[in-house]
Parts: C-alpha cells; sequence; structure tokens
C-alpha cells in the first residue's frame, strides 16, 4: 500500500506495510541523515567602548541541534517532577 503527502512542491512517498507501519527504505535514510548534517551558524558582536568588546560565531548541525532539544527538554521535565515532589512532600505535617 502506497500513501502520498504533498509539502510543497515536493512530493514524498511513503511504503506502508499490511499493518500499517511504516516501511523504511534507503532513500529515506538518505534524505534524514543529509538534513542531519546541514549546519546552522551564527555570529553576534557587541562592541561596548573602543578598547572592550565581545565577538562570538557558533555553528551547529541540525543532528547536534536536535540532541540539544532533547537533553534540555528531559531536564526541565525531570525538575518538574523534582518541584512537584518537593511541594507535595513540604504541605504534608511531619509531627
Amino acid at each position: 500500500m502506497k500513501h502520498e503527502t504533498g509539502s510543497g512542491s515536493r512530493i514524498s512517498q511513503t511504503n506502508l506495510t499490511a499493518d500499517n507501519t511504516r516501511a523504511v527504505d534507503e532513500n529515506d535514510h538518505s534524505t534524514m541523515q543529509a538534513f542531519l548534517s546541514q549546519t546552522q551558524q551564527a555570529e553576534v558582536s557587541l562592541t561596548i567602548n573602543k578598547d572592550a568588546g565581545f565577538r562570538a560565531k557558533a555553528q551547529i548541525t541540525n543532528g547536534g541541534l536536535l540532541s540539544v532539544a532533547v537533553l534540555v527538554s528531559s531536564i526541565l521535565l525531570t525538575t518538574s517532577v523534582l518541584v512537584h515532589v518537593a511541594i507535595r512532600d513540604g504541605k504534608r505535617r511531619r509531627w
């Protein structure tokens, strides 16, 4: 069974198995690898006066950006659980 989706002018074709799970082919892997290896760049320059300033340049791949997003999300979720437990336990009387 084949399912086609349109995204702008690009049409991608997804092969589905009998139980409607997505079959992965070699083209998907190369497309994903190409996307994850694309590089994002940022540059900032801050000058306070003629003698003091700051200049920074950063470069990261999409795969690295995805990894950072997963890491930050897991830290935030863990922190929220810890805060919830601390608040819940703080309301109980210990005596």
